[in-house]
């Protein structure tokens, strides 16, 4: 950083926290299957960004993104489609009359790795705080294309539940069960 401000101690401990190799679900290449896994970590100032993926090391960036923009943003959304106060909800047959433009960006400052995931077949989020609720899936890239529309996005509350879950379902390590077809939807308005 270019500035006096010390790094969140809650970062620091969150990092020195991360464990060993055979603690947690790695992601997979298996045949014309990709994974990658991302996980983050928010401070007040910043966020801690890792992308896994099977051909790579751990890579990390650290993101000017604190908690107080991620929930300011995120209540603006709930706002939005929720309505409250003066504010009316979302209106059914004019969704579109919602402006979408901070959470595009909020996701891009948070996928500094995006552009690198349009070979990846299915993306692992591993979300912390607040981010448990943001829609990664809608952030676009470059293109304006929404991830979604390239990958599968998945969220995990953590590896280690990744990995209880793979485990439940009979998956070896390395090789993890695929379910033969799922929907899961999820809507940010009440």
């Amino acid at each position: 950083r270019d500035d006096s401000r010390t790094r969140d101690e809650n970062l620091v401990k969150a990092l020195a926290g991360i464990g060993t190799e055979d603690q947690f679900v790695r992601p997979v290449n298996i045949g014309n299957y990709t994974e990658a896994f991302i996980d983050y970590f928010i401070g007040e100032y910043e966020t801690v960004v890792l992308l896994e993926t099977p051909s790579h090391p751990i890579r990390c960036k650290i993101v000017d993104v604190g908690r107080e923009r991620i929930e300011t943003v995120l209540a603006k959304m709930r706002r939005s489609f929720n309505g409250g106060g003066m504010f009316l909800p979302i209106i059914p047959d004019r969704p579109f009359d919602v402006s979408m433009d901070e959470i595009y960006k909020l996701g891009r400052d948070l996928m500094p790795f995006i552009d690198e995931l349009k070979s990846i077949d299915t993306v692992c989020i591993f979300p912390h705080g607040p981010l448990h609720s943001f829609p990664f899936s809608i952030t676009p890239f470059k293109d304006g294309d929404p991830l979604i529309d390239h990958v599968c996005v998945a969220h995990s509350p953590s590896r280690r539940v990744l990995g209880v879950a793979r485990a439940a379902r009979r998956s070896e390590p390395g090789s993890p069960f695929f379910p033969g077809s799922a929907l899961v939807v999820s809507v940010p308005a009440l």
